[in-house]
Formats: C-alpha cells, structure tokens, sequence
C-alpha cells in the first residue's frame, strides 16, 4: 500500500480513530458501558497540503468500519487523481486488542502516564519497517510515529471526545515526510454509528 494512506490512520484515524481503553476496545466514558461497544462505523474527511512548491492540496474521503476482534479499517471514497490505487487502510496499529498478530510488540517504557511501544510488523514483506505508538490510560493509542522503508516517515496524533458516551477519535493530525513530497493533513471523523451487545 502507497505510504500516503497511512496518514489516514485515523481511527482514530483516526481514525482516524481509530487500543486498551480506546476504540478498539470500545472505550468509553461511562465504565459501565466499556467493553460493549462491538463494532462501528464512521466516516472521515482529511485536508491535505504540500510543504512546498507547488503547494498543491488534496481532499480525501473514506467510510471506516470497526468490528472486535475481527477489523478495523476505512475504505476511501473520494481520492484524488494522483494516488488512484489507493483504495483502503488497515488501521490495526490504533487497535491494542490486533497488535498480537500482526506485530511484534517492544515495550519501550512510559512518559507521565502514557506508556510507549515499537511496533515491528510481523509480514516480512510489510512496507512499514516500524511504528511507535504512545497509549494513553484513558484514551489508548493517540500518537503514532510510522518508518517505512522508502524513507517516508509520517507522525499521527489524535484527539479524542466523547461521542454518545464512547470516548473516540474527533479529529487528527499528521505531519508526513515523503521523499520529494513533505505533507501535512488534518482529519475529521464523525457520522458514528454504533453496535452493542446486550448488557
């Protein structure tokens, strides 16, 4: 897959948006309800800009779909002509509960209360070499730092509310450093719909 989609690594991103206590898991703000939360969709619209001549922007569009245990991804609707094979994004790297298999995960030590890991794909032929992922207590996974083996390295921060009492991603943010083409995109998730099982 092109380095560029991964910017959509929202879930959170996201989500976005897409994770201990956060989407993945189904994190929200009421504990009562923390772990109910089966699957969901969303959509996401980012805004994407060059760093430099010819300054070009771009506007991307994509549906995401949650569901435990089994995907967490988004499926692009509207991208520009200049990457037209970009057509989906796994966004496994924001789910704690799939990173047992699809990575190798490092313990690399905490910052305040956020913990941090590396990510080292388990897919030898995978195009991501790494990822360091902070997770936070409440939220789960809000930073991602990805290196990818082109030398494209693309950083995603998240910021989450709560949404029909379910902490998630609301928008995000990514700083991507392609060879010969340095972006910078900002991303919206909302139109969330929900599945839960019977409490």
């Amino acid at each position: 897959m092109c380095p560029f989609a991964s910017v959509m690594v929202f879930a959170a991103v996201s989500v976005l948006a897409t994770d201990g206590t956060s989407p993945s898991s189904g994190a929200t703000a009421s504990s009562d309800a923390a772990g109910a939360l089966t699957s969901y969709t969303f959509r996401v619209a980012v805004e994407m800009s060059m760093r430099h001549f010819p300054w070009l922007r771009f506007h991307v569009d994509g549906v995401g779909r949650y569901e435990r245990d089994k995907e967490y991804n988004v499926t692009f609707t509207h991208v520009p002509a200049l990457f037209p094979h970009v057509e989906a994004l796994d966004l496994s790297p924001l789910d704690e509960s799939r990173w047992p298999k699809t990575f190798t995960v490092t313990p690399l030590g905490t910052t305040g209360a956020d913990s941090i890991f590396r990510l080292t794909p388990l897919q030898a032929n995978s195009t991501l070499t790494s990822a360091i992922a902070d997770v936070n207590p409440l939220f789960g996974v809000e930073t991602v730092a990805f290196d990818y083996a082109d030398g494209t390295h693309i950083r995603l921060n998240l910021t989450a509310k709560d949404i029909a009492g379910y902490l998630l991603p609301a928008s995000g943010t990514a700083d991507i450093d392609m060879p010969h083409m340095p972006m910078v995109a900002q991303a919206t998730f909302f139109d969330y719909t929900f599945s839960t099982s019977s409490l």
